[in-house]
């Protein structure tokens, strides 16, 4: 029984009754290859092995037919999401797909489709500056980006002005002068006033040394103070006493004294002349006889 299968399988294969099974995979060189349909997308099939050769890949639609704005328009109108039959590029499987809706066409603030007026949701800033310290800004110009209207003209800002501070202020030294510094713009950095020199200050001596430059005190060159030379005593006569005058009354005149008159020949150690000692001999004498006739001429 057994040989007489083997027999007829033999010539069933001889006369092409049965068809050998296909290689597997690993033995099959892939030469007959095509894109299908697989779940989401599409992939490379061997058509010999029926195996998957590559990774699933997106659709590659293509859109069927040519389609004017006029007819989107009739049949979706400016907002409606618009339908279209597409195919594959791959594959060559058809869908239907959604595309993004015809929109509005804006002339003068006015869709000339369907006459709606747009309702500037989607504006731009153009123009717009900001205030400096001396000039001035704007806050620029509001336009529609979907009809190009000019929603806003914008207005100016006022100039800011200048914010400023004193910088570079410098004291003065014993050696240096000082700087009352620069009034500058914090903001733009314009100095708006210039500063002036401070003179030098005076040095400030402590024990001997300027206690801002450490320069030493100069000794002053100065002469000793000089005093006048002791004047004689000059004694004043004492008051004349009344009761010796009334005792002299009775007594009767004083006797005059003569002063002898020094010397002509009295010559001083130095070797120069006398003459000043005679002068006043003789005016002392004269004074004595002018008292001594005043008392006789009182007495008579």
């Amino acid at each position: 029984m057994r040989r007489f299968l083997c027999f007829f399988l033999s010539l069933a294969v001889a006369a092409g009754l049965c068809v050998i099974p296909a290689l597997a995979d690993e033995e099959c060189p892939h030469t007959d290859t095509g894109w299908q349909q697989i779940s989401d997308g599409c992939a490379l099939v061997c058509y010999d092995c029926g195996s998957v050769i590559s990774e699933e890949q997106p659709h590659e639609w293509i859109i069927l037919g040519v389609f004017e704005d006029e007819e989107d328009f009739e049949i979706f109108g400016c907002e409606g999401t618009r339908h279209r039959s597409v195919m594959c590029k791959r594959c060559e499987c058809f869908s239907g797909i959604e595309i993004e809706p015809l929109g509005h066409k804006y002339v003068n603030g006015v869709c000339e489709r369907c006459g709606e007026s747009c309702p500037h949701s989607k504006t731009r800033v153009e123009g717009a500056g900001e205030a400096s310290c001396t000039a001035e800004g704007f806050t620029g110009k509001t336009i529609c980006e979907e009809c190009g209207t000019t929603v806003s003209e914008g207005t100016s800002i006022p100039a800011a002005g200048h914010k400023t501070s004193v910088v570079g202020q410098k004291d003065p030294t014993c050696s240096e002068e000082g700087y009352t510094g620069d009034t500058k713009c914090d903001v733009c950095g314009e100095v708006t006033e210039q500063g002036t020199a401070i003179p030098k200050a005076d040095h400030h001596y402590v024990d001997g040394l300027c206690e801002y430059c450490g320069e030493q005190e100069p000794i002053a060159d100065y002469a000793p103070e000089t005093t006048d030379a002791p004047k004689e005593d000059e004694t004043e006569a004492p008051a004349e006493d009344p009761t010796k005058e009334a005792e002299d009354d009775q007594t009767g005149a004083p006797e005059v004294s003569s002063t002898q008159a020094p010397e002509r020949n009295d010559v001083k150690k130095d070797g120069k002349s006398g003459c000043g000692n005679v002068i006043g001999g003789g005016f002392v004498a004269i004074i004595g006889l002018a008292a001594a006739a005043f008392v006789l001429r009182k007495k008579h």
